[in-house]
């Protein structure tokens, strides 16, 4: 990774994962850019999890 993420930005992708497995599961419509169609808030805080372990080394 050339440029790692800052503490900041980690510990608000900490609080948006937290803040996702918090609400009930609900359904997020696709934005254009993700790989996936419509999808829910589940799926997206698991793809957060992992991007989160990445940038911290922890593949």
């Amino acid at each position: 990774m050339k440029n790692p993420p800052t503490p900041d930005l980690l510990d608000v992708c900490r609080e948006a994962l937290a803040a996702l497995n918090t609400a009930p599961r609900f359904k997020v419509p696709s934005n254009g850019i993700s790989p996936a169609k419509d999808t829910d808030s589940y799926a997206i805080a698991s793809r957060l999890e992992k991007a989160i372990a990445k940038a911290e080394g922890n593949k």
